[in-house]
């Protein structure tokens, strides 16, 4: 390709968004050709029927792209941002934290306990730590 000349490089990334396009337009037949092999491939490795593991992966798939429509809808695709936080009191009663400084705390808690577990073990203390 860095011997092309630009005119011969702009019809070479032209014939390589056709083929880009087309695949994409077969992406669903594909997968389910996909969904296909690999419901044989575990029905051979185990005692179950394809037609069961074809229908379950099938289901799986279509679960998969209602939730990731729902998620398009509700615009947390492109957000990426944390909304809600679980959390356990002393009571074990679960509570849901919706305000911005309360889940900031709430996480921050939740890495300090996390990553101070083995502070009282020996390799945590002197001299071992030092």
């Amino acid at each position: 390709m860095r011997g092309l000349q630009l005119e011969a490089l702009k019809d070479k990334l032209k014939e390589e968004y056709k083929q880009y396009y087309q695949i994409k337009g077969e992406a669903s037949q594909l997968r389910m050709t996909a969904l296909e092999v690999l419901a044989t491939a575990l029905a051979d490795q185990g005692n179950v029927d394809k037609e069961k593991m074809l229908k379950a992966l099938r289901e799986r798939e279509q679960q998969r792209s209602t939730a990731r429509k729902i998620r398009f809808l509700q615009g947390k695709i492109r957000s990426g941002s944390t909304t809600i936080v679980s959390t356990t009191d002393s009571l074990g009663k679960r509570q849901d934290i919706t305000e911005k400084t309360a889940i900031e705390r709430a996480i921050l808690e939740s890495n300090k306990q996390k990553f101070s577990q083995s502070a009282h073990t020996p390799f945590y203390q002197p001299p071992l730590r030092d």
